[in-house]
Order: structure tokens, then sequence, then C-alpha cells
């Protein structure tokens, strides 16, 4: 039924007022069409003027239905913004009945999948066990407000409702390399890891990460991370405190005791493999289809951050698709499978 459709057309623009960017992707945009579908993000320069900029988008493309959202940082094409005012913008063609917007937890449809924006704001520690706050086919990213289904979004959840009858592929991709032992939390309170394989959480932690890290402990700090497994893969919190004294760590998401974890690293070259095989596994699922549009959530700690330059990372995701329309943002944490991961990317192929 999509075979026909021609591809989505993305635009990217900065500049210091929202009316300067918008005309700019609306010309890198060129002629909308028969487009329903729009997908705006903006950097958080622009978060006041996302409201005005949805009315001036929708008036001028006379397209209805809009997904969006601020984040601290958004993705275009082979473009990445983070302190810039900017916006990026997608428009294309969908069947009316194979997608809908939603606002709350009862937007979804049986079967597909959500592109889900969640409140960064209104949940500063995920909680990836937390009952019915995400649906099992739920792939997005925590942004910032405001967010955008159809009108400016109150609800912490929010997004796109795509019908399985689309052919649709996600992957993830992660961002870091495990070591040490798969050891299981033995005591834990809240976001306090206490001690890991019988021993105090600080002493697993030197354990695996080595002298280097065990003679300062300052050089952990956004490169050693603690991961549960989540097999066949693995879920990654970062490691927001530590007490030296008692030996405790303070972690971004909640372990309780039993769950199985290990100390990882963040590591840019395993991370460019891995964003390979993401890309290949997508393309995979997708047949023999070209893609038409991704969608690409990241954590904000990736981007130039990781790959040493903005834009790499989109740019080799693109690579590998064929040079597909492409648009996304940098987020707090990432939304896969209906859970919540961190210092991952979550890729969404629309064949």
């Amino acid at each position: 039924m999509t075979a026909a459709l021609p591809p989505f057309r993305v635009a990217h623009a900065a500049a210091d007022h929202w009316g300067t960017a918008a005309k700019g992707c609306l010309e890198g945009l060129g002629a909308v069409g028969d487009a329903n579908l729009g997908i705006l993000y903006a950097t958080q320069g622009l978060a006041d003027d996302l409201p005005s900029i949805l009315t001036f988008l929708r008036e001028t493309t006379r397209i209805v239905h809009w997904l969006g959202a601020s984040a601290p940082g958004i993705l275009a094409g082979d473009g990445e913004y983070r302190r810039a005012k900017a916006l990026a913008v997608m428009t294309g063609i969908l069947p009316e009945e194979l997608f809908r917007l939603f606002v709350g937890q009862d937007g979804g449809l049986d079967g597909g999948f959500r592109v889900t924006h969640a409140d960064l704001g209104g949940l500063t520690t995920p909680d990836p066990t937390a009952p019915a706050f995400f649906l099992p086919g739920d792939v997005g990213a925590f942004v910032s407000s405001p967010r955008i289904a159809g009108v400016v979004a109150a609800d912490p959840v929010s997004g796109l409702w795509l019908s399985s009858e689309l052919p649709l592929a996600v992957g993830i991709t992660q961002g870091c390399t495990p070591i040490g032992a798969v050891e299981p939390v033995t005591k834990a309170e809240g976001l306090v890891i206490k001690e890991i394989g019988g021993r105090s959480a600080l002493a697993a932690l030197k354990a695996a990460a080595g002298d280097l890290i065990a003679r300062d402990l300052t050089r952990a700090r956004g490169y050693i991370h603690i991961a549960a497994m989540d097999r066949p893969g693995y879920r990654v919190h970062a490691i927001l405190g530590v007490d030296p004294l008692r030996g405790w760590l303070t972690t971004a998401g909640p372990l309780p005791v039993g769950a199985e974890v290990t100390f990882v690293r963040r590591d840019a070259s395993a991370a460019q493999d891995d964003l390979g095989r993401m890309t290949d596994t997508v393309k995979r699922r997708l047949g023999a289809r070209a893609p038409r549009a991704a969608l690409y959530f990241a954590n904000a700690a990736r981007g130039v951050h990781m790959f040493g330059r903005e834009g790499a990372e989109t740019a080799a995701i693109r690579a590998g698709l064929g040079g597909v329309p492409l648009i996304g943002c940098l987020g707090g944490a990432e939304i896969f499978g209906g859970r919540v991961h961190g210092h991952s990317g979550v890729l969404v192929a629309l064949g």
C-alpha cells in the first residue's frame, strides 16, 4: 500500500528568531505536496516559541497532523544542533487509517508501534519497572517541554501510533562496552546500591574498573556506568554519586535486590561498530524496501561527545540506509521495547 508513496522530506535551520528558522526550513522542504504528517523538533533555545512555530507551519503547509518536541539537541540529515537556536522539520505521506497522534496512556491500538515522547521534567529518574508507564511497542525518548501531538500536549506521555500494517523496522545501539563480571545486587534501597555480589558496590566498581579508577574516582564520572542485564542486551544507568565511606553508589535508575548487573565503560570504537550492526539489522528487517524516512533518538551524551564531530552518528546511519531522510533528537533517556535505556540510540525506519 505504501510502496508507491514518495520519500519524506527533511530540512533544518538555525537562526536567532524562530520565524527566520521556520522559513529556512520551509525553503529547504520545497513543495510539500499531499503530505499529511509533519514532525518538528526544536532546541531548547526555541522551546518557548514552539506553539507559535507549530501554528505557523500548520497554516503555511496545510498539514494538520504534527508530532514534535523541544529537546537538549536535535538531529536532521547530517546536522546536529545543541546550543544554537535551531529547528528540524520532516513532512511526508502516510495512509490516514494507519497512523494517529495520541496523548496519554490510552493512545495505542493493538499492534504496531508508538513513537513516544516522555516528559523529562515529569520523571527525572526514569523507572523502567514503573507499571503501565510505557507499552511494549514504545520507542522514543525523554525530551523537554513543550511537546506536540496534534496540539501542545500536557500529559507526560504523547506521540505517534503507527500501525503494524506499515513496513517498519526498529533497532537499538549501545554506547558502552561491558567490563567485569555479571553479579547480582545483594543490597539496595531506591536509587542507592549498597552491595553487589555480597561486597560493597564501590568495591565491585573498583574491581571491574581497575587501578586507575580505584585511585581516582573522579575519572569514573561520565565514563563508567552500571548496566542491568536485559537479555539479549542490557540497560545502562549513569552513576550519579559515590559514598566512599559506606561504599554505596547512587544510580540514575533503581536496580533492586536480585537484579543482575555489570559495569560498562563508554567506548567510541565499540559504539561505532554497534551503530553499524543496528543499521544493518534494520535494513535487513525492511527487506527489499528502501526506507522512506527514519527517526533517531539518541542520548545527549552521544553525538559529538562520543564520535568526535557533529553529525557523525546520523551520517553513518544515513549511509547505511542509502541516504534516507532522517530526523530526531538528543534526549535524557531512550525508550525501546517499552523499557527505559541510557547512553543508547534508537532507530525507527519506515519503508
